[in-house]
């Protein structure tokens, strides 16, 4: 029971994913703790030495891999706890224990995963959707925010930043399970990744359009003509009045402005023609994103999206100091528990370790 409630997530993907990998952890740590136990066990220092470097290799190698997959190491390291402490007693019944714990394991995810696959399937796609729309939604609330106080001072895009700071971490979980996920759209992923990382190019362009604009202000230096009436155009779009211009013809606009103040060829053009380039990055995100988007709506373009993105790989931060931190602390504290059973002959002390 208790597997099945770990292993089950609100989408089929997910759910499978976290079983398969449940199953494979589970294998690859019963094998673990049947090869340690019989050999190390007359000499129960070096084995739990041994057990609790195992418990924090696979601690590492999980903090390592941000998708899934992390899942198996994971399991390994404690299904050794599990397996192999309590078998110290009676080392020639560990292979008859860990058999029982594969089992068990294992008819409790194929029994969610077929609820979840067949009985009350729920796909990631309609999640992925709700988390793109509502990424674009506030991007461009904060980028009306952002061009807004070059008039009136506003103080909301700062907190428009705040709470679309979700989006990247919420979507890039999403988007982990789609490969397990049985709709049409895990032959997308590709595009959608390329979506992502738009997405995330439009937070740092509009916190750095949101500084020259501030700087601006502060040295009292008035906005162009031209670059003025063109954010007043960029607002319009971005409020989706009637009328208002396309991305096309902005990015076309700010290229003309662009090419306007370089030919102007003077130092006093320098902190507008910054501002200029953001406004460009700006516009090329937007139109990716939106080109991205459209892409996702059709259904016939299967194996050929984005050629050019082909070898797109989105990677994440690791922080390896901290995960050596947590696999030192798990260390020290399962040798520190067998510490105080073997000092103090603990009938049931291997039993602290389920």
């Amino acid at each position: 029971m208790t597997t099945v409630y770990v292993v089950s997530q609100p989408f089929a993907g997910a759910t499978a994913s976290k079983s398969l990998y449940r199953v494979a952890g589970t294998i690859l740590g019963a094998g673990a703790a049947v090869v340690m136990v019989p050999a190390l066990v007359q000499t129960r220092e070096l084995l739990c030495l041994a057990l609790a470097l195992w418990v924090a290799g696979c601690l590492y190698i999980s903090l390592q891999d941000r998708s899934p997959r992390s899942y198996v190491f994971m399991l390994a390291g404690y299904s050794v706890a599990f397996i192999a402490f309590p078998g110290v007693d009676q080392p020639e019944n560990i292979f008859n224990t860990a058999i029982v714990r594969v089992e068990e394991i294992t008819l409790a995810v194929v029994c969610s995963a077929l609820v979840h696959g067949l009985v009350f399937p729920k796909s990631v796609i309609d999640a992925v959707r709700l988390r793109v729309d509502a990424w674009l939604h506030d991007s461009k609330r904060w980028a009306a925010d952002v061009l807004r106080q070059s008039a009136f001072l506003s103080a909301g895009a700062a907190s428009t930043m705040s709470s679309i700071a979700k989006h990247p971490v919420d979507l890039d979980s999403l988007l982990s399970n789609l490969a397990y996920d049985s709709s049409e759209w895990r032959d997308k992923e590709t595009t959608l990744r390329s979506l992502q990382w738009n997405l995330e190019r439009l937070h740092p362009i509009l916190a750095s359009i949101d500084d020259r604009l501030a700087f601006l202000r502060a040295q009292d230096l008035e906005l162009p003509v031209r670059l003025s009436v063109f954010i007043g155009s960029l607002n319009a779009y971005l409020d989706e009045e009637t009328g208002s211009p396309t991305l096309k013809r902005l990015y076309e606009e700010v290229m003309e402005i662009r090419r306007d103040e370089l030919a102007a060829d003077a130092h006093s053009r320098l902190p507008f023609l910054g501002l200029i380039e953001r406004f460009r990055e700006l516009l090329e995100a937007m139109r990716a994103c939106e080109s991205y988007r459209e892409r996702l709506l059709q259904p016939d373009d299967r194996g050929k999206q984005f050629k050019q993105h082909r070898d797109f790989r989105f990677q994440r931060h690791i922080d390896r100091r901290l995960a050596l931190l947590s696999c030192a602390t798990a260390v020290v504290s399962i040798l520190a528990g067998c510490l105080v059973w073997m000092c103090t002959g603990w009938a049931d002390g291997a039993s602290r370790f389920r």
